[in-house]
């Protein structure tokens, strides 16, 4: 399960295993964010519909390109998540990420977005712990 997360303002991506009980956040500005998002994943996790067998969630920090701007976080976390949910090795760099916002654009504009989203269950979490 891929999760957006925002917190302080910034966008970072949550990858929930719900059979192993991983949670992988991938922070593109390497922040120091792990316990408070962590802590609210599995709450919410705990308090959802979703069955779970008996789980020790286990939280870590992702391996993931880093940004090197404050402010391109949400184009990071769409090329993140698609990247993650097509089990491709994260490929770009900052520098890829005027092209990146571009293609976002044009996929959202001629609703491809919306066929691509269809394949992939995600579920967006305002962290307000």
């Amino acid at each position: 399960m891929l999760i957006p997360v925002i917190l302080d303002r910034h966008y970072m991506l949550v990858s929930v295993y719900l059979k192993t009980g991983r949670i992988v956040i991938y922070d593109s500005l390497k922040g120091n964010s792990i316990k408070v998002i962590g802590e609210c994943i599995k709450s919410f996790m705990e308090s959802s519909d979703i069955t779970l067998k008996e789980t020790k969630w286990v939280v870590v920090n992702g391996e993931c390109p880093v940004q090197t701007n404050d402010f391109d976080c949400g184009p990071w976390v769409c090329a993140m998540g698609l990247c993650l949910a097509k089990s491709i090795n994260f490929w770009f760099t900052q520098g890829n990420m005027q092209d990146l916002r571009k293609d976002q654009a044009s996929s959202i504009e001629s609703n491809s977005l919306v066929e691509k989203a269809a394949t992939v269950a995600t579920n967006r979490l305002r962290v307000s712990c």
